[in-house]
C-alpha cells in the first residue's frame, strides 16, 4: 500500500498511520471569554465526568498491579468521589458507568475489558508484593486524596478525520458546552495558545486553544439529549480568573500557565481587539 494513502487522525497529515505519529497527542478546542464589568473577564470551563486517573486505571492503562507507587500516583488524583465508588462496586458496574453509552467504545477499548477486570479483582482479594500481602483497600489508605471534584479544563478534543484544526476546535466546543458556533466570534491574526505537558504515563500531549469572544453570558448546562456532552462532562461554568485557579488542579502546572496567560493577554490588549478582528 502507497504510504501516502494512509491518513493520521492524530496530526491530520498523510504519509503515516495514528499510531507511527511523531507528534505529541493533539487536541483543539477553544477559550470563549465575556467581558462582565467589574467582575472583568470570564471563559467557560467544564468538569470531566471522570478523572483522566481514574478512566487510565479503569482501563487496566497502567505497568503492573505491583508498581504499587504509580497505582498510589493514580490514586492520589481520583475524586474522593471515585475512590468510594472503587471499594463500594464491582467492576461491571465501574466500567458501565465509566461509558453510559457501550456504542462509544471501540474494537481496542473493548480488548482492554478482560485484563482490566482481572487486575481489578486481584486488587479486590489481595496478592503479594515483596512478601507483603496488598490489596485495594491497603493502598487507598495510603492515599493523601484532597480532590472533590474532577478535572476541570478548558472545552477541547481530537480531530475527525478530514477535519481542519479550527474545525475541530469548533465541533469539540458545540460538543461539550452545546454552545453553537453562530452565537460566538473568533479572533482572527492571532496564534492560538498552546498547552504541552507530558503525563504521568509518560505520553506527549499538545492542546491548541483558539480564542473566542461572545457579547452575553449565555446560560450553561448539561443537556441528557447531548450524548457528546453527557457522557464526557460533569459541570460547566462561566469563570473568572481566579476561580479557574481555584478549580484547576495544583499539579496541572500547564493548565495553570495557559490560565494566567490568557488573562493576562485579555488584560493587556483587549482595548485593541476590534470587529475587524473576529468573524
Amino acid at each position: 500500500m502507497d504510504k501516502m494513502n494512509n491518513y493520521c487522525n492524530n496530526c491530520g497529515n498523510y504519509g503515516h498511520v495514528y499510531r507511527n505519529c511523531r507528534h505529541p497527542i493533539l487536541s483543539y478546542g477553544i477559550i470563549l471569554y465575556h467581558e462582565c464589568g467589574n467582575e472583568g473577564s470570564k471563559i467557560v470551563l467544564v468538569e470531566r465526568k471522570d478523572t483522566l486517573s481514574y478512566i487510565e486505571f479503569l482501563r487496566g492503562k497502567y505497568p503492573s498491579i505491583t508498581k504499587l507507587d504509580y497505582l498510589e500516583l493514580l490514586f492520589s488524583r481520583f475524586s474522593t468521589d471515585e475512590l468510594k465508588r472503587l471499594t463500594n462496586n464491582e467492576f461491571d458496574k465501574l466500567w458501565r458507568d465509566l461509558w453510559i453509552d457501550t456504542s462509544t467504545i471501540n474494537t481496542r477499548i473493548r480488548k482492554e475489558y478482560n485484563k482490566s477486570k482481572e487486575n481489578f479483582n486481584l486488587l479486590r482479594t489481595g496478592y503479594e508484593v515483596n512478601g507483603k500481602t496488598v490489596n485495594l483497600e491497603s493502598i487507598i489508605a495510603n492515599v493523601d486524596n484532597k480532590y472533590n471534584d474532577n478535572e476541570w479544563e478548558i472545552p477541547k478534543g481530537r480531530r475527525k478525520r478530514g477535519e481542519t484544526n479550527r474545525d475541530c476546535a469548533i465541533r469539540e466546543f458545540e460538543e461539550e458546552t452545546n454552545i453553537k458556533a453562530d452565537t460566538y466570534k473568533l479572533i482572527n491574526n492571532m496564534i492560538p495558545f498552546i498547552e504541552e505537558y507530558t503525563g504521568i504515563n509518560g505520553v506527549r500531549y499538545k492542546h491548541v486553544y483558539y480564542i473566542g469572544k461572545i457579547n452575553n453570558e449565555c446560560d450553561l448546562k448539561i443537556d441528557k439529549d447531548n450524548k457528546n456532552q453527557y457522557t464526557e462532562v460533569k459541570s460547566i461554568e462561566w469563570c473568572t480568573k481566579g476561580k479557574c485557579l481555584e478549580k484547576i488542579r495544583d499539579y496541572n502546572h500547564s493548565k495553570i500557565k495557559i490560565i494566567n496567560d490568557f488573562f493576562d493577554f485579555i488584560d493587556n490588549y483587549k482595548g485593541y481587539i476590534s470587529i475587524k478582528d473576529v468573524e
